[in-house]
Parts: structure tokens; sequence; C-alpha cells
């Protein structure tokens, strides 16, 4: 039988067992793919910027239950995964879990990352916001977006969450 062009297989379930392992990095590589998109046809921008938003945002989202699960079973020996998709709230999860891992060097020099993770995160917190105000047809404003400022910074997010992930190689 010879299968479409255009027909793919959905896996989902990653080798790990786990969606958020995979799905954080496919929706880092589609807004990546659409911000090369739009710098190269401006004439799409407006139609394409709020998907590049929600797919990093989606990435993030994802990227901080993956790395929050795995912390877990490393030190506390518990497999967790947060249940709540709020930006703020994983961003706090992580950094009780990250500050105490740190406190016996786990971590090292990888503070530098920490700050901008935690700025990106906080920033994509506030455009949340801002957009479930829009939703309910409150305070809707404009957001200026740099999209090669925002991929670099969701790069150096992916590097410290992965340097991390590394750090405590996990298997199951």
């Amino acid at each position: 039988m010879t299968l479409e062009k255009n027909l793919f297989t959905m896996n989902i379930s990653p080798h790990t067992g786990n969606i958020f392992d995979l799905g954080a990095d496919a929706y880092k590589l589609g807004a990546d793919r659409l911000v090369t998109i739009l710098m190269k046809n401006t004439e799409t921008n407006e139609m394409l910027i709020s998907s590049v938003v929600h797919l990093y945002r989606q990435f993030l989202e994802y990227k901080l239950k993956e790395t929050i699960r795995f912390m877990n079973i490393a030190f506390y020996n518990r497999d967790e995964t947060p249940a709540y998709h709020r930006l703020e709230i994983l961003l706090k999860t992580f950094i009780e879990i990250y500050e105490k891992a740190n406190d016996n060097l786990i971590f090292g020099t990888q503070n530098i990352g920490f700050e901008l993770m935690s700025n990106v995160v906080t920033e994509f917190a506030t455009i949340d916001k801002l957009l479930l105000y829009a939703e309910c047809g409150e305070n809707a404003e404009n957001i200026e977006v740099d999209v090669i400022l925002m991929k670099n910074n969701i790069q150096k997010v992916a590097n410290f969450f992965n340097s991390i992930l590394e750090k405590i190689q996990i298997s199951e």
C-alpha cells in the first residue's frame, strides 16, 4: 500500500512515554520555521505573528513541565508533572525545585541562563494575561514583537533547560 506524500504518522507515545518530551521541541521547531517565513515574506507578518508567540509560549509551558517532571524524579523520586498551565505558577514551581537542587551545587554556574529564562517566562506570562483580557473584550492593545530577539532568547532558554536535563541524566 502506497501512502500519500501528505500523510504523516503522529507519535503520541514518545520513547519516554511522556508527550511533553517531544511536544516542547515540536512547538519550538514550528515557531522557528514560522519566524523564517516571516523574515522572508513580510506580507504575512500580521497573520503569523500571533502563531509564533503562541507556539513559543507552548514550548515554554511544555519545557517547564518536562524539566519539573525530571527534576522531581531525580531529587524526590516522584514521577510528577504539573497539571496547570499558567506560566507564572510553573515558573514558581521550577524555581523552588531548582533552588533546592542548586543549594547542593548540582547546577553550578548556570545562573546566567536562569535569569534569562526567568525573564522570558515572565514576559510570556504577561503576554498571556494581555491576551486573556483581550479575549474578554478589555484593554485590547498592540504588542510589538521582535521575532529575531524572541527566537534567539527562546533558543537560549532551550539550551538552559537542556543543560539541566543533561546534568540530571534521567533514564527511564
